[in-house]
Formats: structure tokens, C-alpha cells, sequence
């Protein structure tokens, strides 16, 4: 993992500004030993966690089969919280940024709406949903990163 994950991320433009990075990053989340041994645990990956000039997405681990039904798409792209609903709850969390502090407790939204962008065939498309729990929670985790939050 990149040691200064507080930096924040620039919003991407363009599919071709980021596609070597997406290739590179998962290349190096599935080869780097230590965060091998994380990855197979995690949901997402935020680009700050890995890159010095992060760009503003994250990528999915697709390798997990529920997180794989929960996310159509392995890269989102610019993703903002547009709106939220006031119920909170508390999520176990645990973070490849700092893997030894173990499983942490947050306050997080219960549901949220987000917009973000996806790699379609010539263009990136904007999708906008209301998520709740878990994808909720892991939107939230990794905003956190792109937005210089550790």
C-alpha cells in the first residue's frame, strides 16, 4: 500500500487517463505478497491506496462472489454521495491502509445515494442508485480514501 493514502484524489476525465492504472493496480494488488494476503479478505480498493497521485476511483474485488453481485461494474469511476438517508448504523471495518489495527467500528449511513461513472464501449456512463448495508458501507470506506481520509 502507498504510505501517504491522505492525499486527495483528482477527479478522472477520461477512460484512457486511468486504464493503465487499473491494469497495474490489480496486477499489483494480485502480486505484491503482502497484499496478497489482504486482498482475498477485502471488498475495494481505493487508487490512493496505491498510487502518489491517486485519481478519483476505486476498484472491486470481483474475486469475493457477494461483493460480485453487489457491484455490476469492477471499476467506478468519480463516485460522490449525493444524498443520504439520516438512519445510521455501525460497521465492522477493517483497512488495507493500516491491516494490523484489525477490525475497527464506524458510524455509517445505513443508505446512501451515489453517482459515479463506468467503462462503457466508447464512453464512460454515469450511474446514479440508492445503496444500503454493506454497499453502502463500502462506498463510504473508500470515498473516505479518495477524499484523503484514512
Amino acid at each position: 500500500i502507498f504510505p501517504h493514502p491522505s492525499t486527495v484524489a483528482n477527479p478522472v476525465k477520461s477512460w484512457k487517463e486511468i486504464k493503465e492504472d487499473v491494469f497495474d493496480m490489480l496486477f499489483k494488488i494480485k502480486n505484491d505478497e503482502y497484499r496478497n494476503k489482504m486482498w482475498p479478505s477485502a471488498y475495494a480498493m481505493a487508487h490512493s491506496q496505491v498510487f502518489p497521485n491517486p485519481k478519483r476511483f476505486f476498484v472491486v474485488n470481483t474475486k469475493n462472489d457477494a461483493i460480485k453481485k453487489m457491484f455490476k461494474d469492477e471499476v467506478i469511476i468519480n463516485p460522490e454521495i449525493v444524498a443520504e438517508n439520516s438512519e445510521k448504523f455501525t460497521s465492522k471495518e477493517g483497512c488495507m491502509s493500516n491491516p494490523y489495527a484489525g477490525i475497527g467500528k464506524k458510524l455509517r449511513f445505513k443508505s446512501i445515494k451515489v453517482e459515479y461513472l463506468v467503462k462503457g464501449w466508447f464512453f464512460l456512463h454515469r450511474r446514479s442508485e440508492w445503496v444500503w448495508g454493506l454497499k453502502a458501507a463500502i462506498f463510504q470506506h473508500e470515498i473516505d480514501h479518495l477524499n484523503g481520509i484514512c
